[in-house]
């Protein structure tokens, strides 16, 4: 082996662990579907709120932020139940998560935290669901609904 000769490696970034909902070409921004997608966990009696970023900011803001304990890529949204903890990222139409989003939502998802990349309530709300979320399906408001209509 020369010099300028390199051993071959194995890619160094790994594939996402977690959930990532398809792209779609619903215009809506990623803050218009955050911003209802806090209203619905607020509407399901969830605990929700949003991690801001260090995104764009000053030099001094990010050193400040990183020090006080802000991690890049961390997801937009923590969303709390009775003993369980879910991270949503959320995303426009066409975004996808970023290296440190991956990296961050991958050490969340081998340390057994559930997490995913969403656009949509509909497909946030079922992954809430499927981990033990007190969420309304359809069908359990259907239900609701005609007994409603009984009494």
């Amino acid at each position: 082996m020369g010099l300028l000769d390199f051993p071959v490696h194995e890619e160094l970034h790994e594939e996402p662990l977690f959930y990532i909902e398809p792209k779609d070409r619903d215009p809506a921004s990623e803050d218009d579907r955050q911003r209802a997608v806090v209203a619905e966990c607020r509407r399901s009696g969830l605990f929700v709120a949003h991690i801001p970023q260090s995104g764009k900011r000053s030099d001094y803001e990010r050193t400040k932020l990183h020090r006080n304990g802000a991690i890049a890529g961390i997801p937009d949204l923590v969303i709390h139940w009775t003993g369980c903890t879910y991270y949503a990222e959320m995303k426009d139409g066409k975004g996808s998560p970023s290296r440190p989003q991956i990296d961050v939502m991958n050490d969340l998802t081998r340390r057994g935290v559930p997490c995913g990349v969403h656009r949509s309530w509909a497909t946030l709300a079922e992954r809430l669901a499927a981990c033990g979320a007190p969420i309304l399906t359809a069908a359990t408001q259907t239900i609701g609904n005609a007994a409603r209509e009984v009494i």
